[in-house]
């Protein structure tokens, strides 16, 4: 269902600027959840206009992982909305053929705990893989990537205008009116600002005025590496070797400063682009004094024996760079008369586990259809968007939680091991969720299910709707909050949690979610085998049916990809 669309830069396809122009929406900004806007509603009959400015930022060279349910996001959008071209970049073979060969796999992500002046120990490490049974998941190169979409959006109807930047934005019972610092005007009926940071929209409004502040502060170092050797070869012993090699996906080094995700490009047999995309995750604070982005970063890398021995022997692509300050943010408001915020321009918080492309593809699919129906209907009453802003806050609230919770379990590695596990359940289960509001969608051509995921309870959770997980969640946070304080120890809180677990009854006990001692999560056939028997025998009330929905689904996407 990948479909294809024209291969030409996109660059040429870009109209004159006019002096004076009207559309039925404005997406401001080019990159990824901009041109997949665009492209749905482009390809359902609207007329589109991409706004690309100085404002907005290359498209990030660090690459992002394509975790299960990102994929999932992108083939539900492309079924829901009927733009098979968004397959293109959902999974590796797909985005390899339809997008480039830049792409690296993903089919795993590994975690490895790292002690001030000690090598790794195999007690200590953790890799999540994905099952036989799911297709191969990418590791996105943004700049192929997202050229890749801008052509579909172009191909789908939609028009491309260039201008330094949007000066001014006024909105009224008419419609919106932006003009540019070159003189051009664009007159809309709705603007979608998704340039990032420098938003225009947040600038005109002033909604980073009194917004609240991010649950934890983070900054980041990063840049590109060739050479970085894979780290099966670091840790040759057979007491380190988990079910996938690491080098098959991402790989985090944790430790008590911070985060290191090494993302590897050439890990596959096709393999044309060199690159080691590296992203060092710190509290934010000010750096040792002197100390540029390069000294900061190899004198963290230089604690670590097993970090340094990964690095060692590499060569830099090119300069690191830093993040100017906190590299969190958030909008008072991502939705007004006429307009709406998306992806970062809305919010940003620090890039785990490719959590803000998750939040922004899961506001367009809220917001498409409702826009698409207030451009048929032309009534854009701020109520009929309202519980798009409310999913977008829940999401970001989410994921904050999780940065939260993980900067704050970073100090003892049972404790860490317990909030990877709690979010690693919920995942599962939005997976699941989402597979099979997939399944009923091809089956009956029906998006209900995915509307309801809209409006459920604890909606932005992975698990939305299930208030045991919720619970569970607030559970997480003040185990932490203890452990901070003092009044806890670490070890022993991280033991709680993963009984806490257990008690919620919906981690499935073959997967070996809720034992500190299972360090792989590979879900062979023989595994998936006992826990459908769990889902008839052991399951909680409505989760058997779900993860037997969600499996089914599983071995369907596989089969219709």
């Amino acid at each position: 269902m990948a479909g294809s669309v024209d291969p030409s830069p996109p660059g040429g396809r870009a109209e004159p600027r006019r002096s004076d122009e009207r559309c039925d929406v404005a997406v401001l900004g080019t990159g990824l959840p901009a041109c997949v806007l665009a492209a749905i509603l482009a390809a359902r009959g609207a007329d589109v206009v991409l706004v690309g400015t100085d404002d907005e930022p290359e498209p990030s060279a660090r690459g992002a992982v394509t975790v299960p349910y990102l994929s999932l996001l992108l083939r539900q959008l492309a079924v829901r909305y009927r733009v098979p071209g968004l397959t293109g970049v959902a999974g590796f073979a797909a985005l390899r053929e339809h997008a480039g060969p830049s792409a690296g796999v993903a089919r795993s992500l590994g975690f490895v705990y790292h002690r001030a002046g000690r090598g790794p120990s195999p007690r200590e490490v953790d890799q999540l893989a994905t099952p036989n049974a799911a297709p191969a998941e990418a590791i996105l190169h943004r700049p192929e990537t997202d050229a890749y979409l801008l052509r579909l959006a172009l191909a789908s109807g939609a028009g491309l205008r260039r201008h330094p930047s949007v000066a001014e934005v006024a909105t009224g019972p008419g419609g919106v009116e932006l003009t540019t610092s070159d003189g051009a005007t664009l007159r809309c009926r709705y603007v979608v600002d998704a340039v990032g940071r420098d938003s225009p929209l947040a600038r005109a409004f002033g909604l980073r005025e009194g917004a609240p502040a991010p649950r934890h502060a983070s900054r980041a170092i990063h840049g590109q590496l060739v050479g970085v050797r894979p780290f099966d070869e670091v840790v040759p012993g057979a007491e380190f070797k988990p079910p996938v090699p690491w080098h098959a996906g991402p790989l985090h080094h944790v430790c008590a400063e911070g985060v290191l995700t090494v993302t590897p490009f050439g890990n596959h047999r096709k393999a044309r682009n060199p690159l080691t995309g590296v992203e060092l995750t710190l509290d934010a604070g000010a750096p040792p004094s002197g100390a540029g982005p390069e000294e900061e970063f190899r004198a963290v890398v230089e604690r670590y024996p097993g970090i340094a021995a990964h690095l060692r022997g590499a060569r830099r692509a090119g300069p690191l760079t830093a993040t100017p300050g906190p590299q969190g943010y958030r909008s008072a408001r991502m939705l007004g008369d006429r307009w709406c915020l998306l992806g970062d321009s809305a919010g940003h918080v620090d890039p785990f586990l490719a959590q803000p492309l998750v939040v922004a593809l899961e506001v367009v699919g809220a917001l498409a259809w409702r826009l698409l129906a207030a451009l048929r209907d032309d009534d854009f009453s701020p109520g009929r968007f309202a519980a798009v802003g409310e999913v977008g806050q829940a999401l970001l609230d989410s994921n904050e939680a999780l940065v939260a919770q993980v900067a704050a379990a970073r100090g003892e590695y049972l404790l860490w091991k317990a909030v990877l596990r709690v979010w690693e359940t919920g995942l599962l289960y939005g997976t699941f969720q989402m597979l099979t509001a997939l399944g009923e969608l091809r089956r009956t051509g029906s998006d209900e299910a995915l509307r309801n995921r809209e409006e459920r309870s604890f909606a932005g959770y992975p698990f939305p709707g299930h208030r045991g997980y919720r619970l569970l969640q607030d559970r997480t946070s003040a185990v932490l909050d203890a452990v901070a304080a003092g009044t806890a120890d670490g070890a022993r809180a991280g033991l709680g949690l993963l009984d806490d677990l257990a008690a919620t009854g919906i981690a499935p006990p073959p997967f070996g979610l809720t034992d500190p001692a299972e360090r792989f999560y590979y879900p062979r056939p023989p595994v998936i085998a006992k826990v459908v028997r769990w889902t008839y025998r052991g399951a909680p009330p409505g989760v058997g049916p779900l993860v037997r929905a969600g499996l089914r689904n599983l071995v369907l996407q596989r089969l219709t990809r």
